[in-house]
């Protein structure tokens, strides 16, 4: 196995807990519910591609369900792109230590052709299948935080080659809530092709070391060997 990735499942042996495993179970369940509902929760969005709050599980916490460079990047295929920047001007989400600002459209053209508004609702599902249970991952599953308070174990962002340890104590002193977060490229030699090893367990809790505010962290469940690399 990758030396960097076998280093972060060592952590990850050593910090994972009942709870966690518990949670990984529910957030499995949760993906396989969004895998089946995702098309049909999209029927619901409203005009700014936000769902209703009985659906607000199954959306992105920092993001609206239309976002501009799924399509000016071709991440949807070519048939289901449409001229996004004619109906929307699009606000990226922002991320500080003293606010989170989701990502949101501005409606410049509201008249879609009845072409534009099916091309606009694949786009919408993609994104979700994109982030498949985000919300219960975060909401449901999520805890809430201070990024000050996590003792980071190790923190190497080495180009190639990254990996991010660190846990947070409860009111007991126990280490109850971790992130092992780390990535790696590898070549198959039968295909020779190259590829992108990335793990992310535990709590999302990278890159907030030097917050001061409270914040929320989404459960993170990504085991993810063949990243294409282009």
């Amino acid at each position: 196995m990758l030396p960097v990735t076998r280093k972060a499942l060592r952590y990850f042996m050593k910090l994972v807990t009942p709870e966690y495993i518990g949670c990984y179970l529910m957030a499995l369940f949760t993906q396989l519910l969004c895998l089946v509902t995702n098309p049909i929760v999209v029927l619901f969005c409203d005009k700014y591609g936000n769902l209703p709050k009985i659906f607000r599980l199954w959306q992105t916490y920092d993001n609206c369900l239309d976002v501009d460079w799924m399509i000016s990047e071709g991440v949807v295929p070519k048939v289901f792109r449409y001229d996004f920047n004619k109906h929307y001007k699009y606000y990226p989400e922002s991320k500080t230590n003293e606010e989170m600002i989701p990502g949101h459209v501005v409606i410049l053209d509201d008249d879609f052709t009845l072409k534009e508004r099916v091309q606009r609702y694949f786009c919408r599902v993609l994104w979700l299948y994109r982030n498949s249970a985000y919300g219960f991952a975060y909401k449901l599953l999520g805890i809430t935080y201070t990024g000050i308070h996590q003792h980071v174990l190790e923190n190497d962002q080495t180009k190639g080659k990254q990996i991010f340890v660190s846990f947070l104590e409860d009111s007991c002193g126990v280490d109850r809530y971790f992130s092992v977060k780390s990535t790696e490229y590898w070549t198959c030699p039968i295909i020779e092709k190259r590829f992108r090893f990335d793990i992310y367990l535990g709590w999302k809790l990278s890159g907030t070391q030097e917050y001061t505010n409270e914040k929320r962290a989404m459960l993170a469940i990504r085991i993810s060997p063949f990243l294409s690399v282009k």
